[in-house]
């Protein structure tokens, strides 16, 4: 699962910003406990992958009940309600 969403990259060298309007946003990595989870987003350009071009790290709290998602879905799940990504689409 990813997620596919613009990202901008500002250039305040040459005061200008480049966006990857088809970039995909997938989870390479999760770290934390049952408290804390740190999700690290690679920010790619396209749905080919080849390219990273950013990346960034969230955090939430788990849901450890013996029925939840896994946590990279409920990386995923939680990601989906901040305003950053609000529209974002599965890929």
């Amino acid at each position: 699962m990813s997620l596919k969403k613009s990202y901008s990259i500002k250039s305040d060298d040459f005061d200008t910003t480049i966006t990857a309007s088809n970039a995909v946003w997938r989870i390479d990595g999760v770290v934390g406990n049952k408290t804390r989870m740190s999700i690290n987003l690679g920010v790619y350009k396209d749905t080919s992958m080849e390219k990273k071009i950013g990346q960034r790290t969230f955090d939430f709290q788990p849901s450890v009940a013996d029925d939840a998602k896994n946590f990279i879905a409920q990386g995923y799940d939680h990601l989906k309600t901040l305003p950053e990504f609000d529209g974002a689409q599965d890929c």
